[in-house]
């Protein structure tokens, strides 16, 4: 729903960003008059590539035995699992850093959810961040769409009014909330909305990931802090523990992806496109 560029050879995506500190609306003016000229204020978002990596082992006698071919389902499971790790990535508050990009909820204060828990908290909720996303950028929205998890879409279906009726079961059922689109997000935790205009949501990638695979390396089997295998001058420190692909008769599959995001208005320009509250009680 938002913008999509590819690094491709290029290094860096520099592409224009609006403030709000003018406006270059158009005036009423009489016949003959002269029309005024305004300036508009704009700023740059860049975006430099970001660097996802994962590799991952196995025997040479799996890849000979398994059917189906196991380094399909490795290359099928590296994928998988590595948008599950963007997704948990774009939906926090972290600020972005040199290895990775900015959560979208990164310096945005929470909206305060109702403290109703029936349909009418549901409909408070929801007018409040329709309302915010509206005034922050200056009503200037083109593609709002509401970001939730599955658990928080299912209970707006059931809600029900005083007299057992469902009224948002059909609308949430075709995937829309007053219309807005609703992207369901595993990762989003439980509880929590976000209301954000997709259209000044940008992406840039490498493409595609790419996969290599090697039976010659020799790898320090870390998951969570890996070195080199050595480090330091004089006196080397070594990783541990290490294995040799060649001495044990194993492959390793190794998956490399370029990828960044930004939001083309923020709060640091003045006008939040990201609106988002939780500790949800309907």
């Amino acid at each position: 729903m938002g913008g999509s560029f590819t690094f491709g050879a290029n290094g860096v995506i520099s592409l224009p960003a609006r403030t709000t500190s003018t406006a270059i609306n158009g005036s009423f003016i009489a016949q003959g008059a002269a029309i005024p000229v305004k300036q508009g204020a704009f700023t740059s978002i860049t975006l430099t590539p970001k660097k996802m990596g994962v590799i991952t082992t196995m025997t040479r006698e799996i890849t000979i035995h398994s059917v189906p071919a196991i380094e399909a389902i490795i290359r099928q499971a590296i994928l998988e699992d590595t948008g599950v790790a963007i997704d948990t990535v774009l939906v926090d508050s972290t600020a972005a850093d040199t290895t990775r990009p900015a959560g979208l909820l990164n310096g945005i204060g929470k909206i305060t959810a109702s403290t109703v828990a029936s349909i009418v908290g549901f409909v408070s909720d929801v007018k409040a961040l329709t309302q915010a996303l509206i005034v922050s950028p200056k009503g200037n929205i083109r593609s709002p769409a509401w970001i939730m998890n599955p658990g928080d879409v299912l209970a707006a279906a059931l809600l029900q009014t005083t007299v057992g009726e469902t009224p948002f079961r059909d609308e949430v059922s075709r995937g829309t909330l007053l219309g807005y689109p609703i992207i369901p997000s595993t990762t989003l935790s439980y509880r929590t909305m976000i209301l954000i205009d997709a259209a000044d949501f940008i992406t840039a990638t490498g493409d595609t990931p790419n996969f290599a695979v090697s039976d010659q390396a020799v790898l320090h089997m870390e998951d969570t802090s890996p070195t080199g295998i050595t480090t330091g001058g004089s006196t080397p420190a070594f990783a541990s523990p290490v294995r040799s692909l060649f001495q044990t008769d194993s492959l390793a599959i190794r998956m490399i992806m370029d990828i960044n995001w930004a939001l083309r208005r923020s709060t640091a320009v003045g006008s939040s496109v990201v609106q988002w509250t939780n500790t949800l009680v309907w």
